[in-house]
């Protein structure tokens, strides 16, 4: 019976001691917890003050020639290229030549017709003056009538007309451009109209966009637009030439800009591009673009109350690449927190370190 009560008598000293050592690990814990929500974060504040701010909106769009001339034949003949896909070419300079034995023909038998017409033409004049010399002297009608009569009219008419044709055979370039595609090949025999290349200018190029029914108010004619070439990540400059008075069954309005590239800027009709329109809005509330936070899927900044952080929610108006333009939620004369703000809590110590102007 002894033994019982003294094993009895273990255990529960036993269990004191444990429940005492966890007393005064909690005790320690809380102590240390304490300590942690007392240590205040040292951060940086801004007064927020009204200012101008650049509002950028951003479309994609195509890079287009401001031409995209498709070429024909103009008469029946075989075709000889003398510049290649994606040669350069300046205006007047032979792009084709064709060559017809039919036509050459038909020149050539026009010419001869025109000589024994011209004979015909001076013998009726000698029939009514001594010399030729004195022709001149007769009356106009008169020598418009040996014209008709001995067929010189109408033989100078056909030469002319084949003369045109046969100078056609050979086409140049109406513009300095590019030849982006040939449509049929060397040497090959071609009918009239056929299709034989297309041309475009080398400098002379433009942007296409669409921009949503909503963003209409943003954009201007003669906006400057940014231009960026995704491809070969160039900056190209421009103005809005067009703007559609229409808006297509999605929404959306088409808008054209003309382009003023540099010389050593690359640019092909159908390259793919992200424009960029500015516009400056003024007396707005702005704060860095970093400082807005996303909480539970809302944006947030955090302010400087007293002692304390407390997080506001904002509505965004517009942003750019630096900075966001505030609509709804701060005001001139908040003091902004924009250090230390990431792992920042609502309520949580905070103590003031700098002043800084945005």
């Amino acid at each position: 019976m002894r033994k019982i009560i003294f094993v009895i008598t273990v255990f529960i000293g036993a269990f004191a001691f444990l429940g005492c050592s966890n007393d005064d690990k909690v005790k320690e814990s809380s102590k240390d917890s304490s300590v942690a929500r007392d240590v205040a974060v040292p951060v940086n504040v801004a007064v927020i003050k009204k200012q101008s701010f650049d509002h950028t909106f951003r479309f994609q769009g195509v890079v287009k020639a401001s031409k995209n001339i498709v070429v024909s034949c103009s008469s029946t003949g075989v075709v000889h290229f003398k510049r290649e896909i994606g040669q350069s070419v300046k205006k007047g300079e032979v792009i084709v030549s064709m060559s017809s034995l039919e036509l050459r023909d038909r020149l050539d038998q026009a010419k001869i017709q025109l000589d024994k017409s011209n004979l015909s033409y001076m013998n009726s004049l000698l029939g009514r003056v001594h010399q030729l010399k004195d022709s001149v002297k007769l009356d106009k009608g008169l020598r418009g009538y040996l014209e008709l009569q001995s067929g010189l009219t109408e033989s100078k008419r056909e030469y002319a007309s084949l003369l045109r044709q046969f100078k056609s055979l050979q086409i140049c370039a109406s513009f300095d451009g590019q030849i982006t595609e040939v449509l049929v090949s060397d040497m090959q025999k071609c009918r009239t109209g056929t299709e034989l290349f297309r041309y475009v200018p080398q400098k002379d190029y433009q942007v296409s966009f669409k921009i949503l029914e909503s963003d209409l108010q943003s954009i201007h004619l003669n906006d400057t637009i940014e231009v960026d070439l995704i491809a070969s990540n160039q900056k190209v400059y421009g103005k809005v030439k067009q703007i559609s008075p229409q808006v297509d069954g999605y929404g959306f309005i088409h808008v054209v800009g003309t382009l003023t590239p540099k010389s050593s800027t690359v640019l092909m009709d159908g390259m793919h591009a992200t424009i960029s329109v500015k516009h400056t809005m003024k007396d707005q509330v702005v704060v860095p673009k970093e400082v807005v936070l996303r909480r539970s899927g809302k944006r947030i900044v955090f302010v400087k109350h007293g002692k304390e952080a407390a997080w506001k929610y904002v509505h965004i108006k517009g942003e750019n690449d630096h900075a966001i333009c505030i609509e709804k939620g701060l005001k001139a004369g908040d003091s902004l927190i924009v250090s230390n703000y990431v792992n920042l809590a609502h309520h949580s110590d905070i103590v003031l370190d700098h002043i800084i102007e945005l």
